[in-house]
């Protein structure tokens, strides 16, 4: 499986952008608002620190491992306080696992959109944070200190 995906990935985006770099066209990965989408990802609790987030990941992602996410992208919003809320599921592989876990991923973003469904627009929270200098002071945590992600 993932064999065939790095393959895919190299024929429809590796190949194309090679190409077009020695064109010299400029090479634009997946972008966000001009913004490479790993540093959007990873900079999104300090770009958007109103808005919740929900990671759902496995210990068995080629793509992504369960070690960096957690060591890069988690214990860093751990450390500010940040909203969010993370869930590890064991033995998925990469964006599969509503495929193999069906009943207990529904149950985690139904909860997690429950806990926030009273969140404000995203506009009303970003025009607040503009305006509001002890944004920082006010947040706090989904989990707790510990940051334990839950384990299914």
């Amino acid at each position: 499986q993932s064999l065939n995906s790095s393959y895919r990935l190299l024929i429809d985006r590796g190949w194309p952008g090679l190409k077009g770099k020695w064109q010299g066209k400029p090479v634009e990965l997946s972008l966000i608002d001009g913004t490479w989408s790993g540093y959007f990802g990873r900079d999104h609790h300090r770009n958007f620190p109103s808005i919740p987030e929900l990671f759902i990941y496995s210990n068995r992602d080629f793509y992504l491992p369960s070690t960096y996410l957690e060591r890069e992208v988690l214990e860093p919003r751990k450390k500010v306080g940040a909203d969010f809320t993370a869930v590890r599921f064991k033995g998925s592989p990469h964006v599969a696992h509503l495929r193999y876990f069906k009943e207990e991923y529904r149950k985690e973003v139904l909860s997690f959109i429950n806990v926030n469904k009273n969140v404000k627009s995203v506009r009303e929270k970003l025009q607040k944070r503009e305006h509001d200098e002890d944004h920082k002071k006010d947040r706090k945590g989904y989990l707790d200190d510990s940051f334990q992600p839950k384990f299914l």
